[in-house]
């Protein structure tokens, strides 16, 4: 993706129920983001100060002196792969002196004076309110550590990220209970491109919302998802064979469920570019199962040694198809060839509403990871995750039991209710 480094100036003003902050619709005469909430922003041109203050008296008419600087914040990074554009911001927070009136100029048809945690609220242009956690915290330090970790974790599945936010908001339903929801939604939008991160907060935050006790609720709620765990790796005992299965990637629920089965063999590939695969081999190993490791390549060439494939999802479909991570579909393609059984292990937790399946972020990692050293007329790409449709599913490995793929749809009415209840009923932008 192509660096853009561009700036954006955030405009607050206080007021006796506490500050507000200026969104601004971008116009359909723009070139990108029409009709999405922004706040002043620009292509950088100059040094990034001057270039804010350049732009705050184009876009509002509001001149360098009436704004006060409160604020420069570190870079943030905000991706859109739809584009093919990594955005590199800047962000600055200004306090308005005074009460002139705004004056809007092409690129906006609207402007808002809103409470700054109802950026969430709306559909922004990328990574509006990670740029504004910079300049102004949303949510405590530690929320906002935990979400970068998240965002910048290539090992661990969605299931591990999610109960990590979870923990992270629990600390805070204890300490700072008022900052709860901005701090869940920081969290859900952590990484866009694991959805099913998004879906377990929403769930989790519902619940607690709702509760005369947000901590507890929190934790009870973490209890139950690893009830949920051990009922699926019951039912994977139950149901699955035991004499030879393949698996793709690591999915920490295949693995619990491996451990408990103990097949006879386990067929794994490396993983590629990062080599989860090989951890998970060593895990296996180190437990006293045989383990044939491959490469990907070499896949197709081995499943119709196994029983079953066995797979994670960091995302379900209520159309009955699944998120994991890219090359699971030629493995399920394979799999249908050889009529060997395909089986998703996941929690109904992952299924998404409509709002968020019509169009997931299909997250694309670090070229060096492919290409360390690209030559002249060389693009590497590094696509992480990908669709796998329901039809070469056999069955999901549920906590409700084996759901067949047209039977997730049911679940998507409560993923939407959860996802309003953390975000408002507009369709939230997890980007």
């Amino acid at each position: 993706m192509r660096e853009t480094p561009v700036v954006t100036a955030f405009l607050m003003r206080p007021g006796p129920a506490g500050p507000r902050l200026l969104l601004l619709r971008r116009s359909a005469r723009v070139g990108s983001y029409r009709g999405r909430w922004a706040a002043v922003s620009g292509y950088l041109e100059e040094e990034p100060l001057q270039q804010a203050l350049r732009e705050i008296e184009e876009e509002t008419g509001l001149g360098p002196a009436e704004v006060r600087l409160l604020r420069r914040g570190p870079l943030v990074a905000a991706p859109d792969p739809g584009l093919g554009r990594r955005w590199l911001v800047h962000p600055f927070l200004f306090e308005v002196v005074g009460r002139r009136p705004l004056r809007l100029d092409w690129e906006h048809v609207e402007a808002r004076w809103v409470r700054p945690e109802s950026v969430f609220r709306y559909p922004t242009v990328p990574r509006l309110p990670e740029a504004l956690q910079a300049v102004y915290p949303l949510a405590p330090e530690q929320v906002a550590s935990v979400a970068s970790e998240i965002a910048e974790d290539r090992r661990r599945g969605a299931r591990e990220l999610a109960g990590l936010a979870l923990e992270a908001l629990s600390g805070v339903a204890r300490e700072e209970p008022g900052r709860l929801r901005a701090s869940a939604c920081l969290l859900a939008r952590a990484r866009p491109g694991m959805p099913g991160i998004a879906m377990t907060v929403a769930h989790a935050y519902r619940e607690a919302a709702a509760s005369q006790r947000p901590a507890a609720a929190l934790q009870s709620f973490l209890r139950k998802m690893e009830a949920a765990r051990e009922g699926i790796v019951r039912l994977a005992r139950e149901v699955l064979p035991r004499d030879v299965l393949l698996t793709y990637s690591r999915s920490s629920l295949v693995l619990a469920a491996l451990l408990a089965l103990s097949p006879r063999r386990a067929i794994i590939s490396e993983g590629r570019p990062l080599g989860e695969g090989v951890a998970l081999a060593q895990e296996l190993a180190g437990r006293g199962i045989a383990v044939t490791l491959v490469t990907e390549a070499q896949l197709a060439a081995f499943v119709g040694e196994a029983q079953a494939v066995l797979v994670g999802a960091d995302a379900l479909f209520p159309d009955g198809g699944f998120l994991n991570k890219v090359g699971t579909r030629l493995l399920a393609l394979a799999a249908r060839v050889e009529s060997i059984p395909l089986y998703v292990l996941a929690d109904t937790l992952k299924v998404l509403p409509p709002s968020l399946a019509r169009s997931p972020a299909l997250e694309e990692g670090d070229p060096a990871e492919v290409l360390p050293a690209a030559g002249p007329g060389i693009e590497a790409r590094n696509l992480y995750f990908e669709a796998t449709p329901g039809r070469l599913v056999t069955a999901y490995l549920t906590e409700d039991g084996l759901l067949r793929p047209s039977q997730l749809a049911p679940y998507a009415r409560r993923a939407r209710e959860a996802l309003h209840a953390l975000f408002g009923r507009g369709a939230p932008h997890l980007a």
